[in-house]
C-alpha cells in the first residue's frame, strides 16, 4: 500500500526515516521536539491513546492497530490525568456524604495559593 522512493514497499526503516525527517523539520517552528523522542511505536501508541480518548471501543481499537489479540492492545491502555480526574469525580457521587461538601483541601485556602504558585 504504501512505497519508498524506489517503488518498493515502504519497511518499517523507512517509515522511521520519515518520521525523523518530519520531526526535524517540524522542531523548527517547536523546539520542544528537539528533546522529543519521536518514533513509529511512539505515533502509534499516541494514536491508540487518542482514539481510548475519544470513546472509542477498545476492540475497534485492536482491530485499527491491526492485533490479532485484545490482550496486545491492553498494553497501549494507560489512562491519562483526564481520564483519571473524570474516573475520580463521577466515584465521588457514590460515597456517602461526599458531593455535598468540597474536599477539606479545596476548603483551604493557604493550600490553594500555595498550588496555585507552583
Amino acid at each position: 500500500m504504501f512505497v519508498n522512493a524506489e517503488g518498493n514497499r515502504l519497511s518499517r526503516f523507512g517509515l522511521r526515516h520519515i518520521i525523523t525527517h518530519r520531526v526535524a523539520e517540524a522542531a523548527k517552528v517547536c523546539p520542544s521536539l528537539f528533546t522529543r523522542k519521536v518514533t513509529p511505536h511512539i505515533w502509534r501508541h499516541t494514536t491508540a491513546m487518542h482514539l481510548l480518548q475519544s470513546n472509542l471501543d477498545l476492540n475497534m481499537i485492536r482491530s485499527w492497530l491491526g492485533h490479532a489479540s485484545i490482550e496486545t492492545t491492553n498494553g497501549y491502555v494507560e489512562i491519562d490525568l483526564e481520564m483519571k480526574r473524570k474516573t475520580l469525580q463521577s466515584c465521588e457521587k457514590l460515597l456517602t456524604g461526599k458531593g455535598k461538601r468540597s474536599p477539606s483541601w479545596q476548603r483551604n485556602q493557604d493550600i490553594l495559593s500555595w498550588l496555585s504558585k507552583l
